[in-house]
Formats: structure tokens, sequence, C-alpha cells
């Protein structure tokens, strides 16, 4: 076993609040892409995130698997991961159109009463809250102990090792394996980024 603290993993971060959202845009794009392969005539953004999460569920199904057997091979897993953040980051220019939404939204925004611009001027800056939460360092109890433990141990002893005195480490699921992919990549607040994605998604709605 080598003993490794998360501070030898993770980049700084605003560096590793980057890679999370680049590799989020990225499995985005390819579960638009995939959606696209089965209905080349509309774009149903519904499919789209069920694809999405679908993808989230086989990553983690996979990484929990490779553990297990201690098959983890965490080079193949950082280039596997960092081809993703490259996806996102070659699909960004497909979001970054401020004018765009500007021009969009305007008209929507003329129409609200008073009373309605002051409601999406109070969801905006809690969405916003919530995004400099996430983007930023780890700092809640349950991440630390396990959220982010579990995935610390596994890369420890290169696998999925039990430890029968860590209580809270019977509470694990995917997430965690996703989280292990994380801090692979280098960074710790991935899963929160994911837990954010979603709520922005359900929005969408």
């Amino acid at each position: 076993m080598t003993w490794i603290n998360i501070e030898d993993l993770i980049w700084h971060p605003s560096i590793s609040g980057i890679i999370s959202l680049l590799f989020v845009l990225g499995l985005f794009e390819i579960a638009k892409f995939i959606s696209n392969l089965q209905n080349r005539n509309s774009r149903n953004f519904i499919a789209i995130v069920c694809i999405y999460f679908c993808l989230l569920g086989i990553i983690g199904s996979l990484l929990h698997i490779l553990s297990i057997f201690h098959f983890l091979n965490f080079l193949i897993l950082r280039i596997f991961g960092f081809l993703i953040c490259a996806y996102g980051a070659w699909s960004l220019p497909l979001y970054w159109r401020p004018l765009h939404y500007y021009r969009k939204l305007l008209p929507h925004w003329k129409s609200f009463s008073a009373i309605q611009k002051a409601d999406w001027c109070l969801i905006f800056f809690i969405l916003v809250g919530f995004f400099i939460l996430v983007i930023g360092p780890v700092t809640d109890a349950d991440s630390l102990d396990y959220h982010i433990g579990v995935p610390l141990h596994i890369i420890r002893h290169s696998g999925y090792v039990p430890a029968t005195d860590w209580f809270h480490m019977r509470l694990i699921g995917l997430g965690e394996y996703i989280s292990l992919l994380g801090l692979i990549l280098g960074t710790e607040n991935l899963g929160a980024i994911i837990q954010f994605s979603s709520l922005l998604m359900l929005g969408r709605l």
C-alpha cells in the first residue's frame, strides 16, 4: 500500500473545477452524439439526459468491477478521463454564446411582471451560489469522510479493500466510483458538479 494524501492527487482548486466542468460537458456531448445516432431527425432532451446518466452508471459500474478485482490502471483511466475533458473543451464554443442567449431571453424578460422578475433573479442568485459552492474545494463532513475518503482508500490500495472498522465505508455506491475517477483526474469536486448539472437538467425539463 502506498500512503497518498488527497493533496498529492488534486490540482489547484481553480484547475480542478475546470476539469470537472469539462468532463461533465464532454460526457453530455457524448450523450447527445449517441442520441443523434438513434434518431437523426430530432434531438430529444429527455433522451439525452437519460443517456447521460446511463453513461455515468456504466462508468461507475466498470470502475467498481475493476476495483474489486484490483485491475485499476490509473494511467489508462487518466487518459480516458482527459479524452472526455478534451471533447468537452472542443464543444465549449457551442455553449459560450452570451449574445445569443441574451437575444433569446430578452423578449421573455420584457413580458414578465415585477414579481416574476424578482423570482427569476432570486433563482439566478441561488444557482450562482450553488455553483460557487460546488466549484470550490470539498468541505462537508460526509465528503471528507467517505464520499472522497473511500475513493482515496481505493487509490491507496490500488483496488477495493474492505475496512471493517470504517462504518461509513458500507454506505458507498456508484457515485463514489465517479469521485474515484475525479481523484484520478486531479479533481475532488466532480461528484458535486455532476449533481449541479443534474439540477440544471431538471430545470430544463
